[in-house]
């Protein structure tokens, strides 16, 4: 069955998304970083980004207010200061969500729970998927666009 296949730890090694009559393009770059991970409870957890991404420039302890600081700004003056800014594109270059997945035929779907697209909590992505050798290739087409994420096993459950 092909849901025992999916189960383990697999490693981020491309992601290419095309568009019709567009060239191909690599929205994190040439050597991105993420995991997608499958448990045999059907518990599914996806996590990517591109390999540069700004550097906030703060320690952890102060990261909370420096966000709160950021959010009121921008709500009471409608401005970025700089540690937003860096916020803001250090967040477009990274994505995850979690939930649970199912298998059917070619394809598997996970049922998102959180991410950090707010838009995605409760809905189902569906994407197409492959074996080959050590590598699971997940495809999901819509628009007029076709991500296709290619992951490399790096453990079993």
């Amino acid at each position: 069955m092909a849901i025992e296949r999916f189960v383990g730890a697999w490693a981020l090694n491309d992601w290419t998304v095309t568009e019709t009559g567009k060239p191909a393009r690599q929205p994190y770059g040439s050597n991105p970083k993420g995991y997608i991970l499958y448990t045999a409870q059907g518990v599914m957890s996806a996590t990517l980004m591109a390999e540069e991404r700004p550097l906030l420039h703060t320690s952890r302890p102060r990261m909370t207010s420096k966000i709160a600081q950021a959010v009121q700004l921008m709500q009471t003056v409608g401005q970025f200061n700089d540690f937003s800014q860096s916020y803001f594109l250090s967040a477009t270059r990274y994505m995850n969500y979690c939930g649970t997945y199912s298998v059917s035929g070619d394809e598997v779907t996970h049922h998102v729970d959180t991410a950090l697209i707010p838009d995605w909590i409760g809905t189902d992505l569906v994407r197409t998927f492959e074996f080959t050798e050590d590598f699971l290739i997940l495809s999901a087409q819509e628009q007029g666009v076709l991500d296709q994420l290619t992951w490399k096993r790096v453990a079993d459950a």
